[in-house]
């Protein structure tokens, strides 16, 4: 009977302790926004654009980071490449530093769920096109030595130019 009592109340206490804790992460979730985006973790949405056909472009950037507990989000426009060979790198035409406000983080969440939705869907990957991606990455070396962990990553090949959510949000963030 004493074996079964201790039994029934390790149980209960398990149950306690696994409440409290559903409690406060859901609380910190609510409380900070993009919570995955954190001290290493940060989230980088990228646009290609075919300003040259299949022969090349340019990429945008969109990169959200988390600094002394505040969201902020970091535009880079590189320069267009129309040559084949991107051996020296893409070189940096434009970069900015945005804090980030309550309604650009719900844009931010809308812009991931429609990503994601036109990542599953169906689409045909072309010669030229624009390809749009989300990615949520690991920051500095992780524990097996690898220089990025990637915790999430979409992709969308917009073959026909027509979906252009990614300029949406970028004007929005730069207001």
């Amino acid at each position: 009977m004493k074996k079964l009592l201790i039994f029934i109340l390790c149980t209960l206490s398990f149950n306690v302790f696994s409440q409290i804790d559903v409690d406060s992460l859901l609380d910190s979730v609510k409380n900070r926004p993009l919570s995955s985006i954190g001290n290493n973790y940060h989230l980088t949405l990228t646009g290609y654009f075919d300003d040259c056909g299949e022969f090349g472009g340019h990429l945008e950037t969109i990169e959200v980071k988390r600094i002394d507990n505040e969201l902020i989000a970091i535009l880079t426009i590189y320069k267009k490449d129309c040559s084949k060979s991107q051996s020296e790198g893409s070189k940096v035409k434009k970069s900015e530093r945005y804090p980030l406000k309550e309604y650009h983080i719900e844009l931010i969440r809308v812009y991931l769920s429609e990503l994601l939705a036109k990542t599953i869907g169906y689409n045909a990957i072309g010669h030229a096109g624009r390809i749009y991606t989300a990615r949520l990455e690991f920051e500095k070396e992780n524990l097996l030595g690898d220089a990025s962990f990637t915790r999430l990553l979409l992709k969308y090949y917009d073959s026909y130019g027509s979906w252009n959510k990614f300029e949406e949000l970028k004007k929005e963030i730069a207001k």
